[in-house]
C-alpha cells in the first residue's frame, strides 16, 4: 500500500484559496493477487477571510472516484461535491452544507445487489471541544 497527499493554500487579500489531491493504492488486498484497490480524490476551497455576520464564509468543490480491480470485474464509484462552508471558530465550530452525487458504473451496481448512483444533501453542524 502506498500513498501520496499534496496541500496548497495561500492568501490572496481576503481570498484564501486552497487545494488538495491525493492517492492511494492497495496491491493485492486480500493477501492474493487478484484484488488491487485504488481511490483519488481532489478537493478544493475558496475562504472569504472577513467575519460576515459571526463567521467566515466559503465554498469547496470535491472529486472522489474508487476503484476495485478483482478477478475481471472493474466495479468504480464516482463522487462529486459542492459545499459551502460557515466557519464560526475555525474547524471548531462551523456549518456546512453540501451537495454529494455518487455515481457507480454497472459492475458496481452489481457489486452491491441492487446498488444505485444517488444524490445526498447534507446539513452539518460541527463542534469541537
Amino acid at each position: 500500500m502506498w500513498t501520496v497527499d499534496a496541500l496548497y493554500e495561500q492568501k490572496f487579500g481576503d481570498i484564501v484559496p486552497n487545494l488538495q489531491v491525493g492517492y492511494i493504492s492497495v496491491k493485492d488486498a486480500n493477501g492474493t493477487s487478484d484484488l488491487d484497490l485504488s481511490h483519488i480524490y481532489a478537493q478544493g476551497q475558496l475562504l472569504y477571510d472577513q467575519v460576515v455576520g459571526f463567521g467566515k464564509p466559503a465554498l469547496a468543490v470535491k472529486f472522489e472516484q474508487n476503484k476495485r480491480k478483482a478477478s475481471g470485474t472493474d466495479p468504480k464509484n464516482t463522487r462529486v461535491g459542492v459545499w459551502a462552508h460557515y466557519y464560526i471558530k475555525g474547524q471548531a465550530a462551523k456549518v456546512s452544507l453540501g451537495v454529494d452525487s455518487v455515481n457507480l458504473n454497472s459492475a458496481a451496481k452489481a457489486n452491491v445487489g441492487n446498488g444505485k448512483s444517488f444524490t445526498d444533501v447534507t446539513l452539518q453542524f460541527q463542534v469541537q471541544f
